[in-house]
């Protein structure tokens, strides 16, 4: 579904709920713990102060993170999830209401009972399945529309379950197994649902009550609603089979406290709501391409594919995944006025604006450009030292910085200045690339394809399946470019070049394919 709310980092975050209105003015401030919430495990990783607080040093936050292969959950140590390489959609979990399992428990005796049996079974005993069968099917729709239905706030004593958002399992504790590394713990995994995935959220600190409503940014207890007499999610230091330390979650007398970061809130009419994160193609319908890049390393220019259209097949090139540009910015995704951030699902590098092309332009090497003439990346650079420096395929030495170092900031560049007294001109086209770390050249503006007045739609969210233009804007002078395309080949296949031009072309909006799953979407 659609997401929209507030921030990644530590501590409670009003943000901006304009747009929320359509959830009751107590629903609409993100202080409150709510049925619906998308947020994030966040712990301390003190092991002998279970009250400490995590960010007081460098190292001692951890992050539950899920395996859809394994079914297993761990820590993972992190200040923030906002840097690196790690995928969000790991850590994120929906906060769900409680759900109904008798149905499915009596269907699951009833199908063990008859495979026990070493006969056939009876007409009485083939309409008692039946009329499980059914209840089981009643009831999981039940389930279904109670998961679609309206947000509550969450209270302390409530029972709650937490679905993985990238498998859609829940998260479980199993009373009759032991964890795998902690023997005197219970095992906690991820499972389809059932009874044990039922969590009753107690108050971690005394003077927090039953009955009071769950403030963000306060840790939790989280009990085990099947084995009660505090059992609670906990997570241990422990060594694996390859002697490496790891931090296992599991199940155990005591338990840790527990964060609930809240990353996003769910909206009205949120299955037609553009959401962090959502993996997406972008479709450049003038050119009949998808937007793609390499999965390797090796080659940093983003570029249009055009596949053969009698051969229907997905490839992780075309995937992009788009993320929020900052923990502490409100997440609803709204017309020019959210930055966001594209982040390349195959090689897991953000889409940019060439930092190397417009620090030449500041320092004079490339001047205006008529609109026709197209850089090729790559050549441009060569005219320039720094931008031999900071190139990609170069050969990284202790005296040349790294592509991770490259960014913009406002104020960054050397402020030239002609005869006039007026600064440097940009360029009219800018190459596009990959980087490894997002900086300003990698926050980008999504705005309607209508050159009408594309500003009136300022407060609106995005929909899902329209067109649109990516926009970014110079941190310094304000000047705004758009991804383009004019049909540049490039290289020997059917492939065209991108770039980024400051002027704005309706032919290059791109239509927002977004993607449930994109693993799923995938060739074998």
């Amino acid at each position: 579904g659609g997401w929209a709310g507030s921030g990644l980092g530590g501590g409670r975050h009003e943000g901006d709920v304009k747009g929320r209105r359509c959830l009751m003015s107590e629903y609409a401030l993100p202080t409150t713990l709510h049925t619906g919430d998308l947020v994030l495990l966040k712990t301390q990783l003190h092991e002998f102060d279970l009250f400490a607080e995590a960010g007081a040093k460098p190292g001692d936050t951890g992050w539950v993170s899920a395996s859809g292969l394994t079914r297993e959950c761990n820590i993972v140590v992190a200040d923030d999830l906002q840097s690196g390489s790690l995928d969000v959609r790991e850590f994120l979990f929906v906060v769900v209401d409680q759900l109904n399992y008798i149905a499915q428990r009596d269907l699951s005796r009833v199908r063990k009972r008859l495979a026990r049996q070493p006969s056939e079974p009876t007409p009485s005993q083939l309409a008692e399945l039946n009329t499980t069968q059914l209840a089981a099917a009643h009831e999981d729709e039940g389930n279904k529309q109670k998961m679609r239905s309206g947000v509550r706030p969450v209270a302390y004593g409530d029972i709650i379950q937490l679905q993985h958002l990238r498998t859609k399992l829940f998260l479980r504790i199993c009373p009759k197994k032991c964890a795998l590394l902690e023997h005197t713990s219970r095992m906690a995994d991820l499972h389809t649902g059932c009874v044990n995935a039922w969590l009753r959220v107690n108050p971690f600190i005394k003077h927090r009550g039953q009955g009071m409503h769950i403030q963000l940014g306060e840790q939790v207890l989280m009990e085990s609603a099947k084995l009660g007499d505090h059992w609670n999610l906990n997570w241990a230091r422990c060594r694996n089979s390859a002697n490496d330390e790891v931090y296992e979650v599991n199940c155990a007398t005591g338990g840790r406290g527990w964060y609930m970061q809240l990353y996003s809130r769910s909206v009205e009419h949120d299955a037609h709501v553009l959401s962090c994160p959502s993996p997406l193609r972008l479709l450049h319908s003038h050119t009949q391409g998808l937007i793609s890049a390499s999965c390797s390393l090796e080659k940093p220019e983003p570029y249009v594919r055009r596949p053969d259209p009698a051969v229907e097949r997905s490839n992780a090139k075309d995937i992009w995944v788009i993320e929020p540009r900052s923990p502490e910015r409100d997440r609803t995704l709204h017309w020019n006025a959210t930055p966001v951030l594209l982040r390349h699902f195959g090689s897991g590098r953000y889409l940019a604006v060439s930092a190397d092309e417009l620090e030449d332009a500041r320092n004079g090497a490339l001047g205006m450009l008529p609109s026709g003439d197209i850089p090729i990346p790559g050549e441009t650079r060569r005219k320039s030292t720094l931008a031999k420096a900071t190139s990609p395929s170069s050969k990284s030495s202790p005296k040349s910085p790294s592509r991770r170092s490259v960014s913009i900031k406002p104020g960054a560049f050397p402020t030239k200045r002609t005869s006039g007294g007026k600064a440097q001109p940009l360029p009219a086209i800018i190459s596009s690339e990959l980087v490894d770390e997002p900086g300003p050249a990698s926050w980008f503006f999504l705005e309607p394809h209508s050159n009408l007045d594309p500003h009136s739609f300022s407060a609106a969210f995005i929909p899902r399946g329209g067109h649109m233009m990516l926009r970014w804007n110079e941190p310094d002078t304000g000047t705004e470019y758009w991804l383009s395309c004019q049909g540049q080949p490039k290289g020997h296949r059917n492939s065209l070049r991108m770039h980024w031009s400051s002027t704005r072309y309706t032919r290059d909006a791109v239509r927002i394919d977004v993607l449930d799953d994109p693993i799923d979407q995938l060739d074998d």
